[in-house]
């Protein structure tokens, strides 16, 4: 298995690099719910945001992420592509 170090929504500029990354891996990445939910005390948001986790929820992080982007207790680490299946060829 090999495991990514990625980060997602993080646009390059020059006051962040490698140092940079690698403490904000350290301190954890929120979900956009609780970036959105700001005013909540992280011992009641992160109860809420498990309770918020299922399959109904990860399929429409995956499938429809625009729907859902703000509210969504999913976190994205990586980023993949949908390819249209070929006709085989004989």
């Amino acid at each position: 298995m090999i495991i990514q170090w990625c980060l997602k929504g993080i646009s390059e500029r020059p006051s962040f690099g490698d140092t940079e990354a690698e403490a904000l891996l350290g301190m954890g990445i929120k979900s956009n719910w609780l970036f959105n939910n700001p005013t909540m005390p992280i011992e009641q948001a992160i109860p809420a945001v498990q309770n918020l986790l299922g399959l109904s929820a990860l399929l429409t992080h995956v499938n429809n992420y625009a729907a859902v982007r703000t509210t969504s207790p999913y976190i994205s680490l990586s980023a993949g592509v949908v390819l249209p299946v070929l006709p085989l060829r004989l």
